[in-house]
């Protein structure tokens, strides 16, 4: 039986297969929407999301929504025959206890242990598939920028600016569409939470530290433009982001994908805390 840590290799390895080998539209996220916990609608994140994208979307499922057995069985409901689970992973903290080796104290400290679980599609199972009814306000992607505390300042070009925390960007009216403004927007502003997130902002064009950089903040730009529904599925540009994503991945490792993935859910959900500390301060 495999490890989880053999079993995220295993998954990873496939997933950086099918962006190699698939055409250029990639992953689309399934329906502009995040894959989540039916019962708890708890969205899944980082590498799990695109993950349960791909699946969505190689199976053609009907919904992205997603148990595990026991809640299945819990609800009354059966896998269909023939139906396989599909993995997800999550690191559970623990508390180890070693022995310092220049003064021989013990000492307790708190490490990650990766640890997985299946769970099933909705439509692998003969519970009832209700219809997806969006409540939820989306944001201004404007008003979502600003709360961000990043200044934008009009350019010949886009980029993020570390040393000054200044987004640069053409004017709106240079783009062939509002959508690949926003994307472009979007982009850049995910860059901005490099230094806030520690991340190596130093690397050279085309440099290893460069390449990571640019795939984590396309990844979270993807994000971002599935949160405020601002490119779908079907959008050319979504098929030109992936495009964007695959040159960059060439080469990538499993390791290189799970480091780029985390670091994407961790500047997504950094930029969203900003935008709750704007409402509580409001």
């Amino acid at each position: 039986m495999a490890t989880p840590q053999e079993l995220l290799t295993e998954t990873l390895n496939n997933l950086i297969e099918k962006i190699d080998t698939t055409t250029a539209t990639w992953i689309k996220p399934w329906k502009n929407t995040f894959p989540m916990n039916h019962i708890t609608k708890r969205p899944y994140s980082g590498l799990n999301t695109w993950i349960l994208w791909a699946i969505a979307q190689d199976r053609n499922y009907e919904t992205n929504n997603w148990l595990s057995f026991k809640q299945i069985t819990e609800r009354g409901g059966r896998v269909v025959k023939g139906e396989k689970s599909t993995p997800v992973f999550f690191f559970k903290p623990i508390q180890i206890t070693e022995r310092d080796d220049e003064t021989g104290e013990l000492k307790t400290k708190t490490i990650p242990l990766l640890k997985t679980y299946n769970i099933f599609n909705l439509s692998q199972t003969d519970l009832p598939i209700e219809a997806f009814t969006e409540t939820a306000l989306i944001p201004s992607v404007d008003e979502f920028v600003e709360n961000c505390g990043v200044d934008i300042i009009q350019d010949t070009f886009a980029y993020y600016l570390p040393s000054r925390h200044v987004i640069g960007m053409p004017p709106k009216d240079s783009f062939t569409s509002t959508e690949g403004y926003y994307s472009t927007l979007l982009h850049e502003l995910a860059h901005s939470t490099g230094n806030a997130l520690n991340r190596d902002m130093t690397g050279k064009f085309g440099s290893p530290s460069y390449q990571v950089e640019e795939l984590v903040a396309e990844t979270t730009k993807v994000f971002l433009s599935v949160y405020m529904e601002i490119e779908n599925k079907d959008s050319q540009h979504f098929e030109q982001s992936a495009a964007y994503l695959k040159s960059w991945l060439k080469g990538a490792s499993s390791k290189d994908l799970f480091k780029i993935f985390s670091q994407a859910q961790k500047a997504y959900d950094y930029l969203l805390s900003l935008q709750n500390e704007e409402e509580q301060a409001a």
